[in-house]
């Protein structure tokens, strides 16, 4: 038999046999890639001697996901280190009214992208425009370095915050989001 193959989303993916024998080792093995896969539902054929499996996602339930590996420090860019000081300063004056002062604590934090993204992309543009050369790149190391430290130590500051928020209990709106 061939190599079993996934589609999922227009996409087709091999994957080998022993994953592809149970529902819960395909998703295993692509919680990483597609979280919305917990609620999916897996069915299997074979085509010419080889196994196909096909996943249609199906909406699950919102705000219970489970945690996601999604890199934080790339699609969240404010600045955490200010979030949690002011977090942790209105949480200890809101009696009983935390939710409140976490969406005051995030829209007052400034917007401003990860060190190490915003060199990369300086540095790719300088090359690109043909103001740098590579070599120009690698005498600027000790600021490329400071660059990634300073990067990783906000992605670990959004992961932590981020993990403080996935740990609050739900709490119903009575207001209604725009577009729904």
């Amino acid at each position: 038999m061939q190599t079993p193959i996934i589609v999922i989303d227009g996409q087709e993916l091999p994957i080998d046999a022993a994953t592809a024998e149970t529902d819960e080792g395909i998703r295993q093995a692509l919680r990483g890639f597609y979280p919305d896969i917990t609620n999916a539902t897996i069915t299997r054929r074979t085509e010419n001697d080889r196994l196909i499996i096909t996943i249609v996602k199906r909406a699950g339930t919102k705000g219970a996901t489970e945690k996601s590996s999604v890199t934080p420090g790339a699609f969240i860019r404010r600045k955490v280190k200010a979030r949690q000081a002011k977090f942790h300063a209105h949480e200890n004056k809101a009696e009983g009214n935390r939710f409140g002062s976490v969406l005051g604590v995030l829209k007052a934090a400034p917007e401003e992208l990860n060190p190490a993204v915003k060199l990369a992309y300086e540095l790719q543009t300088a090359i690109a425009t043909g103001e740098m050369t590579h070599a120009g790149v690698a005498l600027r190391r000790r600021e490329i370095e400071e660059a990634v430290l300073g990067g990783e130590r906000e992605a670990r500051q959004v992961t932590a915050a981020l993990d403080s928020f996935k740990g609050a209990p739900a709490v119903s709106s009575s207001q209604i989001p725009t577009g729904f």
